[in-house]
């Protein structure tokens, strides 16, 4: 298992190639190389940007949307996609994660938020749809 400060010096991005398919990757840079540490592919596009948190043991998670309303909780360590679901239409507006909670704007006027229980960790967390 990689040490919890690996992705500490990541920089993460997601980069949606002008090729055939509605396809996207998640890039984690290394900030002083530039390298590419990983690279997580996406089911289609994704517009928004991926925003990271940590969980209460220091864990970092990226989460990200995609333009056919999946989010996507990955983990910053190796780019293992832990959670997937299509909750919305189109995310393209970039989630924001406040403690335990994510929250996204989605297409049809809708704003989602993830919950974290305290017994949980963010990959079974509880959905929320509010209108």
């Amino acid at each position: 298992s990689l040490p919890s400060w690996y992705c500490e010096g990541l920089i993460f991005s997601n980069i949606s190639p002008m090729q055939p398919g509605n396809w996207c990757n998640l890039i984690a840079f290394d900030k002083a190389t530039g390298e590419i540490r990983y690279r997580t592919p996406l089911k289609f596009y994704s517009w928004s940007s991926p925003v990271a948190f940590y969980n209460e043991k220091s864990e970092m998670f990226i989460v990200t949307g995609d333009t056919y309303g999946n989010i996507y909780i990955i983990s910053g360590k190796d780019g293992k996609v832990l959670h997937r679901s299509q909750i919305g239409n189109n995310f393209e507006s970039s989630p924001i994660a406040v403690d335990s909670c994510i929250i996204v704007g989605s297409r049809g006027q809708e704003i989602y938020k993830y919950q974290s229980n305290e017994n949980q960790d963010i990959s079974n967390a509880s959905l929320y749809s509010i209108r």
